[in-house]
């Protein structure tokens, strides 16, 4: 009896194959390999052959040299980005320090008024970390001199100016000495002094860059102790240009 699509039913199969050609002789009763997969190395095949893989393209990686410069590129930018972010930080600072003088000067106006005490702007070159920079203070007039005021400790406190920057005070619309290095700064006479009357000594600071001598800011005030910021010492000009 015979199938459809297959050998007669109860034949043996390799024999079927065996007479149409379809199976050599020499491997009858051997099990057959299974077919390679498509993507293998190597494998055998019916016919006996192996498959070797397509050989693919290799991807090109960085040299050396072009991974040095590629750094040196960013290394490059992110200092310039740091230094100008730097630059801008350090202007900033010394506005706000200058803003603050003039404040304090404002504030020891009225507090020479309202107790009736002299107090002073005392300015001096000292050494920090080996390098001169500028620092001012304020005193206040006791019976035994200049000491440092009793009250608002905080608000009249020493601050140093960037060492960057050198000071060129005028008073009473001459250039004075060069600002001194004193040997006993805790009872020096202050430069600038708000009298108990209202009046102050009349004056400018001139902030000049250490380096080149190129004017930043002037901080003036008349007899009355109303004080100005000038960018570069000239009005009309905005901050951001200084």
């Amino acid at each position: 009896m015979f199938s459809r699509h297959g050998p007669p039913v109860g034949s043996n199969s390799f024999d079927h194959l065996h007479d149409q050609g379809r199976i050599n002789p020499a491997l009858h009763g051997q099990c057959l390999p299974p077919p390679a997969f498509v993507g293998s190395t190597a494998g055998p095949s019916f016919s006996g052959h192996s498959f070797d893989r397509a050989p693919h393209s290799k991807a090109r990686g960085f040299s050396l040299l072009e991974l040095l410069v590629a750094l040196f590129v960013i290394v490059l930018v992110t200092s310039l980005a740091t230094l100008n972010l730097g630059s801008g930080g350090a202007d900033l600072e010394l506005e706000s320090r200058l803003r603050g003088l003039a404040d304090t000067g404002s504030f020891a106006a009225d507090e020479a008024q309202m107790t009736g005490r002299d107090y002073g702007l005392l300015l001096q070159r000292v050494d920090v970390g080996g390098e001169v920079v500028y620092r001012y203070g304020w005193r206040e007039r006791r019976q035994e001199g200049w000491r440092a005021p009793a009250s608002g400790r905080e608000v009249f406190a020493e601050r140093d100016l960037p060492s960057r920057v050198e000071l060129d005070l005028q008073l009473e619309g001459r250039v004075d000495s060069e600002v001194p290095v004193l040997d006993d700064p805790a009872t020096a006479t202050p430069q600038v002094i708000y009298y108990a009357s209202g009046e102050v000594t009349p004056g400018a600071i001139d902030v000049r860059l250490r380096a080149d001598g190129r004017l930043l800011w002037r901080l003036e005030w008349d007899l009355l102790g109303r004080g100005e910021l000038l960018p570069r010492g000239e009005r009309g000009i905005d901050d951001d240009d200084a």
